[in-house]
């Protein structure tokens, strides 16, 4: 469904509504392009899980948008927020591969925001042979402020690669449970943009 409120949207993913993949990725679509122009809200109401650790996105037209190599990216002036309401969004990879993340950022004004209005949500099974597993961030800002990153693997920052000049805000949240061969399995920070933690957060790798 999809809900007009001022200037925010809310589109809420429901298998009820989209009982395929293809059509959450619809979803997500729709999102990154009326986030060109307002903000918008993505209410999760069924687990996100990519089939065979591919996340595929679609347009009405049948092009892919909005996913590459299997992981979601921003790439343009996206303000989207993801409320989990208690989901997960997993990325169900076996084993590692290359550009096994799960979000990407390379904007300086794409904005992602995590919450979770119900509690218990999470993503996940991001496996990644490089940089970053649930979330590299090369440009813009990322505001996690509820849910659970656990369970994701990388070379360095398997958590969160944080590349970014520009905010990225952690705040009653925990980043548990991650695993990488080299640093950061919760953040790895790359000394440039400004970190801030809130509220109750747990960070452990």
């Amino acid at each position: 469904s999809k809900t007009a409120a001022g200037k925010n949207r809310m589109v809420t993913i429901s298998p009820k509504l989209f009982p395929f993949f293809d059509d959450f990725g619809k979803g997500w679509v729709y999102a990154l392009k009326t986030s060109l122009s307002e903000q918008v809200t993505i209410k999760l109401g069924a687990d996100w899980i990519a089939p065979d650790g591919m996340f595929i996105c679609r347009d009405e037209e049948g092009c892919e948008y909005g996913s590459k190599d299997g992981y979601l990216y921003l790439n343009d002036s996206y303000d989207i927020t993801i409320d989990l309401n208690g989901h997960k969004i997993d990325r169900n990879l076996k084993d590692a591969t290359e550009d096994g993340i799960i979000f990407k950022l390379t904007d300086d004004d794409a904005k992602l925001t995590i919450k979770d209005s119900l509690g218990g949500g999470k993503i996940t099974g991001a496996k990644n042979k490089g940089k970053g597993g649930a979330f590299l961030v090369e440009d813009g800002s990322l505001y996690i402020t509820g849910g659970e990153i656990s369970g994701n693997k990388a070379h360095s920052g398997a958590g969160v690669y944080w590349d970014s000049h520009n905010t990225l805000c952690v705040y009653n949240a925990e980043i548990i449970n991650n695993t990488v061969e080299y640093d950061g399995g919760g953040i790895y920070d790359g000394n440039h943009g400004k970190i801030y933690f809130g509220g109750r957060v747990i960070l452990k790798d």
